[in-house]
């Protein structure tokens, strides 16, 4: 699925998405699975209860996805994480997490190892 979302990101110049309604008026049955599972993947980053996979997150982030901005909506609707005491987007988290990965893992050739490349 995560090549469907490269082909995606070339033919259409974004990552972002219509909202799931626009998708299914659409009719296109593969837009509409690439949209669930961008939400599955958005929602387990932001609120999975397992631990999640620096891996994952970076292989995302490699590719300019926005776990902040995935799909099309109003400006100005900006969502912070944490306790408050420091604004931080769920970019800001997903590029803490990979950082980790990098220092815990021994540098970047692990993880890109690890992912096939």
């Amino acid at each position: 699925m995560f090549q469907k979302l490269l082909s995606y990101k070339e033919e259409m110049g974004t990552l972002r998405f219509p909202s799931e309604e626009q998708c299914t008026a659409s009719g296109d049955a593969e837009l509409i699975a690439l949209q669930k599972w961008v939400k599955s993947q958005v929602l387990n980053f932001r609120y999975g209860k397992k631990a999640r996979d620096p891996v994952v997150v970076k292989r995302f982030l490699d590719i300019g996805f926005s776990f902040d901005k995935w799909y099309a909506k109003p400006k100005g609707d900006k969502k912070y994480v944490g306790d408050g005491k420091k604004e931080e987007t769920f970019d800001d988290v997903a590029k803490r997490e990979v950082e980790g990965l990098l220092v815990e893992g021994g540098g970047g050739d692990a993880v890109m190892g690890s992912m096939g490349v």
